[in-house]
């Protein structure tokens, strides 16, 4: 399930929940819950989906470090910057710009 949402990443339409997961897994809701029981809680169910936004969201503030956060909230796949500031503290414990101001700081520390 993980290399395929990975690859894919469905999780950037924000309408993305618990049923868009099911249907795009291709099982009926009862073999989801059986497969993955940890999900069987919608809420459990978009606590990963917005891991996974925010584990996107790192690689996109790595690749894009002077972006501003909102855009690129919404290409992850949140409705906005705060939802997305939360969801990528809880997964990362820093803040997006936080996170933005490390990874500029430590580039520009391995070019020196």
């Amino acid at each position: 399930m993980d290399a395929r949402i990975n690859k894919e990443r469905p999780y950037t339409d924000p309408a993305f929940d618990q049923d868009a997961l099911i249907k795009f897994m291709g099982v009926s809701r009862e073999k989801f819950c059986n497969l993955v029981p940890r999900y069987k809680d919608p809420d459990r169910t978009l606590d990963y989906i917005n891991s996974l936004r925010a584990e996107y969201g790192a690689r996109l503030i790595i690749e894009h470090p002077h972006e501003e956060i909102g855009p690129l909230a919404k290409e992850c796949g949140f409705i906005g910057a705060d939802a997305f500031s939360s969801a990528f503290k809880c997964v990362l414990l820093v803040t997006p710009a936080e996170y933005r101001n490390s990874m500029l700081k430590l580039f520009k520390d391995e070019q020196n």
